[in-house]
């Protein structure tokens, strides 16, 4: 007999409905939110995934001219937008 704890992990990783084709060539898994962040907890699942309409995708290490786009785009918007768009924000 399954104790309540495991009945419930069990429980959280049902599959998904059917889903839309993901992107060739990607691995794999689907699952709920739910089991997604309770597998992360127990650290079962890599820190470089993300879960996507169900599936949990690797993500993609960001190559060097992601960086240098993402800096000069950045750049443009701090050259155009006031710099109170830029500052930290702060709670009270």
């Amino acid at each position: 007999m399954l104790g309540a704890a495991k009945r419930n992990r069990v429980a959280l990783m049902k599959a998904t409905e059917a889903l839309p084709t993901p992107l060739s060539g990607a691995k794999m898994w689907p699952l709920s939110v739910e089991a997604y962040h309770a597998l992360g907890e127990a650290g079962l699942i890599p820190k470089r995934t993300e879960l996507l309409y169900g599936i949990v995708y690797h993500k993609m290490p960001k190559s060097p001219l992601h960086s240098y786009l993402l800096l000069r785009l950045l750049d443009c918007f701090r050259s155009f937008c006031p710099p109170v768009c830029f500052s930290p924000r702060t709670t009270g």
